[in-house]
């Protein structure tokens, strides 16, 4: 007899045997909190999220919003799908730099989106810190 293994994204409606993976909520909440600290609960901040319906992008993104509820003066003032790609962060990434004059962090829902955003950033020489799920 076979033994099925889920790795990375569970599966929900399946005969697996076990689930080997992490907790996409819990990352999305300590980077909230570590948003919060690193901020002294005030700034403003853009959410590069990975495909929007996704699990992954879902848990993510509800963990850093629950983390980040207690601290009023915390503004995500804006969230874009993001692919957890490169290419599409930076692309949003300009975008929201050219939108915003008050960006004062950026919460990247993957390593690589992190990266583009960083791309960005530097681009434009503006005064934002990337922060990524992954650190």
């Amino acid at each position: 007899m076979y033994k099925r293994q889920v790795v990375d994204r569970d599966v929900t409606n399946s005969d697996k045997d076990c689930y080997i993976g992490q907790s996409n909520y819990a990352i999305g909440y300590s980077i909230g909190q570590r948003l919060a600290e690193d901020f002294d609960g005030v700034c403003n901040v853009v959410e590069l999220t990975g495909n929007v319906g996704n699990e992954v992008t879902n848990d993510r993104s509800q963990g850093f919003y629950d983390a980040i509820a207690e601290y009023p003066d915390i503004k995500v003032i804006a969230s874009g799908d993001a692919a957890f790609l490169r290419e599409p962060a930076s692309t949003l990434m300009d975008d929201y730099l050219v939108a915003y004059d008050d960006i004062d962090a950026v919460y990247s829902h993957a390593e690589e989106s992190a990266w583009g955003s960083i791309l960005s950033i530097e681009r434009a020489a503006a005064p934002v810190t990337a922060s990524s799920s992954i650190r």
